[in-house]
């Protein structure tokens, strides 16, 4: 996890280093903040004998309640101009969501009653081309679509009996890949000119690592994200 952390932050890298040589009017930091929704599922990693299901195998789990609730998340983004209304985006925003303590249901019928949130947190950085759509009015649309990648950590990991499990141990690594497509608008001129609105949805597989009962490789499954933020753009 820390290597391809480190090779999404040395590509980010590379993409601003030359602003400072390439920065034009037309070129953008946009701040952001907001907050999101989504769901995990088709979670499923090798795992241990388990009522209905022997040996060891791979096995398929489903939350009852999957949906994920965030905290304020806050990105930062660079729009450079290419041509006309083309440009090249990259951001980076924290990631910090949880599902709610519910019931898991094994393929073969085992449940666990009490199952522990989910928490997982840490960054996504977005690069891809956006395009943006020329008005006679004050306010410019735009879409986007991006690719993404995450990296962060998962707690609440402990494999124990009783009251203890899935209630606090080690942190795990946590990586995502997916896509964003993105839409937008914001104020281009007059009172409230930079401010806008962009909404993300992101479609991502991740790998997560020794999770509870999954102690063999961890498991993988899907996140769904959608981010709506509030922003603010400055030219330069």
């Amino acid at each position: 996890m820390k290597t391809s952390l480190k090779i999404l932050v040395t590509t980010f890298i590379i993409i601003f280093a030359p602003l400072h040589i390439f920065a034009q009017s037309k070129n953008e930091f946009v701040i952001g903040i907001g907050t999101s929704q989504g769901t995990i599922t088709n979670a499923k990693g090798t795992h241990g004998p388990v009522t209905g299901n022997a040996g060891t195998n791979v096995k398929l789990v489903t939350l009852v309640d999957d949906k994920l609730k965030s905290d304020l998340y806050f990105s930062l983004d660079y729009y450079r101009n290419l041509t006309g209304g083309l440009y090249l985006n990259a951001g980076i925003s924290s990631v910090s969501v949880s599902t709610s303590t519910t019931q898991a249901n094994f393929v073969g019928g085992y449940s666990i009653a009490t199952f522990p949130g989910i928490n997982l947190f840490g960054y996504m950085i977005d690069i891809g081309p956006s395009y943006r759509f020329k008005t006679n009015s004050s306010y410019t649309p735009f879409v986007g679509l991006n690719a993404s990648f995450f990296g962060g950590s998962a707690d609440n990991t402990r494999f124990a009996g009783g009251a203890l499990y899935g209630v606090g141990g080690n942190h795990t690594y946590v990586e995502c890949i997916g896509y964003t497509p993105r839409i937008g608008v914001y104020k281009n001129s007059g009172f409230f000119r930079g401010f806008g609105i962009t909404i993300n949805s992101t479609t991502a597989s991740c790998n997560i690592g020794a999770f509870r009962s999954y102690q063999y490789d961890g498991f993988r499954g899907d996140l769904s994200l959608l981010r709506y933020q509030l922003d603010y753009r400055v030219s330069f």
